[in-house]
């Protein structure tokens, strides 16, 4: 994700501020604990070519973190928009263009050299889950990268909202704090996307992965798949924005 420019945050309410501040926290604890606790959960692949799985655990990655600011955002604008009222949305609609205009999947995660970690436990057979680790690795950093984007998304949220209901955002804000809903939202993606990722690795041609009959016919399912068949160059939509999903909220 790419940082976009927003109000100054000094031209904010102290207390929708410091509201923004605990829930850019609040919500990067979120996807690293899930993420964690997601990642014990997840059974190494069969990765008969190791040069080729590291390519595709880069794409998954930004795709991943394009995923998580669709929920995190459109969580947010759906909460505002049910407290604040519809009459608001017009107000938020290009603002928001705006400020997501680069929030999605970006180009491949750099070498993980450069970012400092070990993709080489996979290529010299030492660890057990050489991959999962990998996903982790990337992902936590990633997240933590992409809290920028975060904050300036909800800077410019606030500065595009009545100044009479800048308190009742604030509230909105603290109510998402600890939100079952993004937890449950971010697990079961990462639990799917690993399933396609776990096809495209093993370069199962064709096959399709086995989930949960809740999940099969999802949005979520259909957001992978789609991805799943870009990797092996069938034709497919378009990689899915965080700007779109949360925009079709707003619109």
């Amino acid at each position: 994700m790419s940082s976009t420019t927003s109000p100054q945050p000094s031209l904010l309410d102290d207390h929708v501020a410091l509201a923004i501040e605990r829930h850019v926290a609040a919500t990067s604890a979120i996807l690293a604990r899930v993420l964690i606790d997601t990642a014990r959960s997840l059974d190494e692949p069969r990765a008969p070519d190791p040069a080729r799985s590291l390519l595709l655990l880069a794409t998954l990655v930004e795709m991943l973190l394009g995923t998580a600011a669709g929920c995190v955002i459109g969580r947010v604008v759906t909460a505002t928009l049910r407290g604040l009222g519809d009459d608001v949305s017009y107000r938020l609609e290009i603002p928001l263009r705006e400020a997501l205009r680069h929030i999605g999947p970006g180009q491949a995660s750099a070498p993980a050299s450069v970012l400092g970690l070990t993709p080489l436990a996979f290529t010299t057979g030492t660890g057990a889950r050489p991959l999962i680790d990998e996903l982790a690795a990337r992902l936590h950093l990633r997240l933590g990268q992409a809290s920028a984007d975060h904050r300036t998304v909800l800077i410019q949220l606030a500065t595009s909202i009545p100044a009479d209901r800048a308190r009742s955002f604030a509230s909105t804000l603290a109510s998402l704090d600890d939100d079952s809903m993004l937890s449950w939202l971010w697990a079961d993606h990462l639990t799917v996307a690993w399933r396609y990722y776990a096809i495209a690795a093993g370069n199962q041609q064709d096959a399709e992965p086995a989930l949960p009959p809740a999940l099969a016919g999802s949005s979520i399912s259909t957001t992978w798949r789609a991805w799943l068949r870009r990797v092996r160059g069938e034709p497919s939509p378009a990689a899915p924005r965080a700007a779109d999903y949360i925009m079709a909220i707003v619109g």
